[in-house]
């Protein structure tokens, strides 16, 4: 009898990193899982690359969270936004990517409000 592989599940986690595919697909700082009766919502940050996004100016940080490109502007929203979390919700989790120290306390302001 042959043994089935298990498929490693990638579970959205507070604190990951990912590509938002319900919101454009940008990417975006998980920071709360919220399990309701009917439906599981995820609470997140969006991160940008512009000034303004539908005419709320951003934030900008310090250093941009992605290793990639550390040289290029990064800018989160100011106000924290929610999804219904499905299977397709979101992308692959973003490894090495994170915030600056001086970025950690507006990020922690905005995780409260």
């Amino acid at each position: 009898m042959k043994k089935q592989n298990k498929r490693k599940r990638d579970r959205v986690r507070p604190g990951d990193f990912r590509a938002n595919n319900a919101r454009t697909g940008h990417y975006s700082y998980i920071t709360k899982i919220e399990k309701q009766v009917e439906n599981t919502l995820a609470e997140f940050i969006g991160i940008t690359s512009k000034p303004k996004t539908f005419n709320v100016k951003n934030i900008k940080l310090h250093k941009n969270p992605n290793p990639k490109t550390p040289n290029r502007p990064a800018y989160i929203h100011p106000k924290k936004d929610s999804v219904k979390l499905t299977s397709r919700t979101f992308g692959k989790r973003k490894k090495g990517w994170s915030f600056a120290k001086e970025d950690k306390t507006i990020i922690n302001k905005i995780k409260k409000d």
